[in-house]
């Protein structure tokens, strides 16, 4: 009887790919999936990031943007397969296809911000230890420290998804249990970026009435870039908190669903836009896709 009843509110609210919301959202994630991919392509081919550190950072938070976006994208495009899972005794939802699916979505969202983390870690060195740079360990395993990163959110995103199936005994503690995971593993590593993030910006403001030689510029306009980005990121990630906190009081209904549509529009947009600002910021990137649009009009030659 459970089951059918969540089953019946769910196709009553008309949570399937056909429902407007869903193509909107399908759609542009598809368009951001597509624009990062574009945006890997030409950060891959910029001679001015060759063995830069940073280079891997702007990888990896592009990786994690397109990521994001295609597994939104899928959910969304096969929403009705998705969004109606087999649920247990409790009414909790349960089993494999549960278990894939959701961690699927979660997964590179969750290893989004602890890009940022080790991306403000890196900006540290650059701005408040440039002597010790070069010379860090933490510099010189940046990449595996990056790749170590998507391993740690994948275990502690499964790993939570199996307790909370397991250990949730009613709908109502499930919904509680999965805003209290979302809360913690978006907040925490939020507030690690911020701490590195603080004294960054008071070297950033010391540095603003100096002389700054070139290759200080490079490392200044790198933890601008990241200051901005992680800034529009903040404003989405604290509208997404509240929407987890919101589920907390607020019963799987019309409400919680429309809020949680939102969000999923603000994250596609936020893809888009941060390679936009990249792109706007930085001379060579332009340069790159002027070269490649007047060659190909010009018939390759």
């Amino acid at each position: 009887m459970a089951n059918t009843t969540l089953v019946d509110e769910l196709e009553e609210q008309q949570i399937t790919y056909y429902n407007s919301w869903g193509i909107i959202i399908s759609v542009n994630s598809w368009l951001a999936f597509t624009v990062n991919v574009l945006h890997l392509v030409i950060l891959t081919q910029l001679k001015t990031l060759t063995k830069k550190p940073y280079r891997h950072i702007l990888i990896h938070i592009t990786l994690g943007d397109m990521f994001t976006s295609l597994t939104t994208s899928i959910y969304y495009t096969f929403l009705s397969y998705f969004f109606l899972p087999s649920v247990n005794e409790y009414s909790v939802p349960y089993g494999f296809k549960y278990l894939a699916s959701t961690g699927l979505v979660f997964f590179p969202l969750f290893t989004c911000y602890w890009i940022f983390v080790f991306a403000s870690i890196e900006q540290y060195y650059a701005i408040c230890q440039p002597m010790k740079y070069e010379t860090s360990s933490y510099i010189k395993k940046l990449p595996w420290i990056l790749w170590a990163g998507w391993l740690m959110t994948f275990l502690m995103v499964y790993g939570f998804l199996f307790l909370i199936q397991e250990y949730s005994f009613s709908l109502q503690s499930y919904q509680r249990n999965m805003s209290m995971g979302h809360i913690i593993f978006k907040l925490v590593p939020l507030l690690i970026t911020i701490i590195f993030l603080i004294p960054i910006l008071k070297e950033l403001r010391k540095m603003a009435g100096d002389q700054i030689p070139a290759g200080r510029e490079q490392a200044r306009n790198a933890a601008i870039y990241l200051i901005i980005i992680f800034s529009i990121f903040s404003m989405y990630s604290l509208f997404d908190i509240a929407v987890s906190l919101s589920t907390m009081v607020i019963k799987l209904d019309f409400t919680f669903l429309l809020l949680e549509r939102i969000r999923n529009m603000i994250k596609t947009w936020y893809a888009i836009l941060n390679t936009i600002i990249y792109g706007w910021r930085t001379k060579t990137y332009r340069q790159y896709i002027r070269d490649r649009l007047q060659c190909h009009s010009n018939g390759g030659v």
